[in-house]
């Protein structure tokens, strides 16, 4: 019954069990593990390791998603040896009888039976009303704006609601030195977000703030990124959200974003290119020769990386319930959709999560709502 971004432990003395329960898409983390007959648990694997006596340690499945899959997170997986994560959707009960993994809540697949107008009139109520919802905070909300539909979107409901309350959005928009004179337009993203925002910010009539990052800084916080995630991560991509959340965090402490929209939605190119679409794998890593390029021949031999790589996408593809009726086309898209919300999405609200709470903000996803979804 609860709606919401959560990760939260309750201890029942009375029956003396423990569980632990975290949201339906994992937003927010929650690793454990058994060691010398204790569970510990935590919201970051460095709470577990701060115990004395429990060490990182990495055995050859970490290694194997470390670098086969790696910044993707294995749902439930905790990376380092013994460790592992509720999986989203899931609870866990701790008693003398032992650890129990059951899961509350699940995607599943259902026809869609409604037409186009009454579609886009259900999503548009939905959007608005989750959206508000979430501007619900003790403190001032503010909402990141890279002048794309979908924190567009997000920036576009808060402003309205504030503004009705006599009250000014803030938005912040981020860009790197010397972006103009270097940017180079690709698949992910065909250009610009500047001029984009710019309309947005006119638009919006907020209080707008336009922070840039230099690849100085970028590099120089690569190990504060690590350290945010106690994992390798996504690079300067991590580190540079990293130095962004430092810059908002001083001012605000609740934020609004757009994540999550695009693996909900379609809005990666392997939803309508072919050759991905085809791939007979995840679409995001179709070519694993880059990654196994850079390890030895001994070690490559040792942990077959596309051999466990390929057996967690049956796995993942297992999971799906089929529909009766579908073209070959649509089942695909589905599949596409499914690997997404489970891996790739898991992947971005990890980020999310991370580089924000490092420096105390709170990160909201509202695209990531059971409903909408």
């Amino acid at each position: 019954r609860l709606n919401g971004i959560f990760a939260f432990a309750i201890l029942d003395e009375r029956h003396d069990t423990l569980y632990l329960y975290r949201d339906s898409f994992g937003i927010k983390p929650l690793f454990y593990t058994q060691q010398n007959g204790m569970v510990l648990f935590g919201s970051e694997p460095k709470a577990i390791l701060s115990y004395p006596g429990v060490k990182a340690q990495l055995d050859e499945k970490g290694l194997c998603e470390l670098l086969g899959m790696g910044p993707a997170r294995i749902p439930g997986s905790g990376l380092y040896h013994g460790f592992s994560e509720v999986k989203p959707g899931c609870y866990l009960t701790v008693n003398r009888y032992g650890l129990q993994n059951r899961q509350y809540w699940r995607l599943s697949s259902h026809p869609h039976e409604d037409d186009y107008d009454t579609t886009i009139a259900k999503t548009r109520q939905m959007l608005v009303d989750v959206i508000e919802r979430q501007m619900v905070s003790d403190v001032p909300i503010c909402t990141f704006l890279s002048g794309g539909v979908d924190s567009s979107v997000v920036s576009a409901v808060c402003a309205a609601k504030l503004r009705r309350q006599g009250k000014q959005l803030v938005t912040y928009s981020f860009d790197f030195t010397g972006n103009q004179k270097y940017f180079k337009a690709n698949s992910f993203q065909p250009s610009q977000d500047r001029p984009y925002v710019d309309k947005m910010v006119e638009y919006l009539g907020s209080e707008h703030h336009y922070l840039e990052c230099d690849y100085q800084t970028q590099a120089d916080l690569l190990y504060d990124s690590v350290e945010a995630h106690d994992m390798p991560c996504m690079a300067d991509v991590d580190s540079s959200l990293v130095y962004f959340c430092q810059l908002v965090g001083r001012q605000h402490k609740v934020v609004l974003t757009g994540e999550c929209a695009d693996e909900i939605f379609g809005g990666y190119p392997w939803f309508y290119r072919d050759e991905l679409l085809s791939a007979d794998t995840f679409p995001w890593m179709k070519d694993l020769s880059p990654r196994l390029s850079v390890l030895s021949p001994d070690l490559r031999d040792c942990l077959d990386i596309p051999g466990y790589v390929s057996s967690l996408y049956n796995y993942l593809l297992s999971e799906i319930n089929l529909l009766p009726g579908e073209s070959d086309t649509e089942k695909r898209r589905r599949q596409i959709s499914y690997l997404n919300i489970r891996m790739f999405m898991q992947t971005l609200l990890d980020r999310m999560d991370r580089t924000s709470m490092a420096s105390g903000l709170e990160a909201r996803v509202p695209f990531a709502d059971p409903r909408i979804l």
